[in-house]
Order: structure tokens, then C-alpha cells, then sequence
């Protein structure tokens, strides 16, 4: 995955390097996501929240006016190898009206999607090779997990995935999507951003509008939105109207 020598992962002693992609290309940027999930991605049963069925979530997110811009032409970008290949559809991120970037993002799932409780070690490397398989075709990576593990999912890829040079952000909710009152939306939304906007090149943790590094967050709460926290570390960027980095 080695980019450059100026793109090398950081140390947990290096202050984070953020920088603006609208430097690099002034069009688009193109974010996969991937999806092995966790409450973000969990529907309602007769037994409480499960994992939902393939491509459920994808179409649930798709009924939020603010994760598609239907008045985008996506023929031409269909047709990028770097969707084709993969046989991904993308989808074109709503502008707000200071972007200068247009952000396009993919879904990929990891079947069978797990609740938190389930993932191991196994799945680690699942991650890590699919970050593998997409690397060179996205600019940005976003990982949909359950919060309970969360941490120590990003912890186990910010040591398995040397030399960095791109964003990846790994991201849940407190409760699924399709409820009302949802932080899921705010998570996917503020992560999809940041991934494609910024290269920010280390695994990071992202909730409540806050980017932590993966290696220093841990969770602190199973009921607020705010359920994260990193004692001995900064956040990494704090996202307002504009994306504040410490």
C-alpha cells in the first residue's frame, strides 16, 4: 500500500497531517465504503436489532435526500474502471454550496454482516484485505462497525495497514439508521466527508462529530451519542461548518 515516502503512516507521537484534497484535484473524489455492520446497519426482529439482509442498508440510506444528488449525471462515472472492476454502483454525495469537490461513494458489503459482539480477529483480516483490493481504485476509505468493538477494530488495522497514505475512518451508530432520532445519518455523513475531502493518512474513529485516532479512542458510553473519548490523545479534527483540526 506504500504511496511515498512523504505518505508513510504516522506514529502515535506525529501530529496528524490534514491535507486538503481540493490542493490535488479540484473535480471529484471517490470514497468506498464498507460495510460489515453493526447496529448502524441493524433493522428491527421479533428477538430486537440484527445485522440487516444484503443491500437493505444501502436502500434505507438511499430514502435520505442528503446521501444522493439525483440531478448528477452518474453514466460517465459508471463507467470508471474503477467501478467497473469491482462492480460497484456509485453514488454522487449533495454538495453543500462552498464545496468545491464533488464526492462520489461506493458500497461494499462484507457478508455475512455481524452484530459487534461477533467480530474477531477473522475479521480484521477481512478488512484489511479488502482495504487491499479497493486501495489503489479510492481516495478515501469509510468502515461501517458495531461501537462495542469498534475500538479495537480500529486499533488491530491502524498496526495491520502500514505505510498509509489515505484516509481511513471507521464509523457506527447508537441506533440503526431506520429508527427515528438516529445519530447513524451525522456518523456516515461526517466520515464520507472528511474521507473524501481530506487525506488524513492513519486509521481514525469517528462519532458525534469528532475524528479520533484509532489507536487512542475508546468507548465510554452504550446509551449517549457522545460514547467516545480519547484520554490521552486530542481529536483529531472536530467537524462544525468547517473541519477544525487540533
Amino acid at each position: 500500500m506504500q504511496e511515498s515516502a512523504e505518505q508513510t503512516r504516522l506514529s502515535s507521537n506525529d501530529k496528524p497531517r490534514i491535507i486538503d484534497q481540493k490542493v490535488e484535484d479540484v473535480n471529484s473524489k471517490h470514497v468506498i465504503v464498507l460495510n460489515i455492520g453493526g447496529t448502524i446497519a441493524s433493522h428491527r426482529t421479533e428477538r430486537g436489532y440484527a445485522p440487516s439482509p444484503p443491500n437493505r442498508f444501502l436502500e434505507d440510506l438511499l430514502k435520505l435526500a442528503n446521501f444522493h444528488d439525483d440531478s448528477v449525471n452518474l453514466a460517465p462515472i459508471r463507467s470508471l474502471p474503477r467501478y467497473t472492476k469491482h462492480g460497484l454502483n456509485p453514488i454522487a454525495l449533495p454538495k453543500r454550496e462552498d464545496d468545491k469537490l464533488r464526492i462520489f461513494y461506493a458500497m461494499h458489503e462484507l457478508l455475512p454482516l455481524l452484530d459487534s459482539s461477533d467480530m474477531n480477529q477473522t475479521d480484521w483480516v477481512r478488512l484489511a484485505v479488502a482495504i487491499q483490493l479497493f486501495y489503489r481504485d479510492f481516495d478515501g476509505f469509510v468502515i461501517l462497525h458495531g461501537t462495542d468493538t469498534m475500538c479495537y477494530t480500529s486499533s488491530a488495522l491502524s498496526f495491520m495497514l502500514e505505510n498509509l497514505g489515505k484516509t481511513i475512518i471507521i464509523t457506527g451508530a447508537q441506533i440503526p439508521l431506520v429508527e427515528p432520532d438516529s445519530d447513524a445519518a451525522s456518523n456516515l455523513y461526517g466520515s464520507i466527508f472528511i474521507a473524501g475531502n481530506f487525506i488524513i493518512p492513519e486509521v481514525s474513529l469517528y462519532c458525534c462529530n469528532k475524528l479520533y485516532r484509532g489507536n487512542r479512542s475508546t468507548k465510554l458510553s452504550a446509551n449517549e451519542f457522545e460514547a467516545f473519548s480519547s484520554p490521552n490523545a486530542t481529536p483529531i479534527a472536530i467537524k462544525g461548518t468547517k473541519l477544525k483540526s487540533n
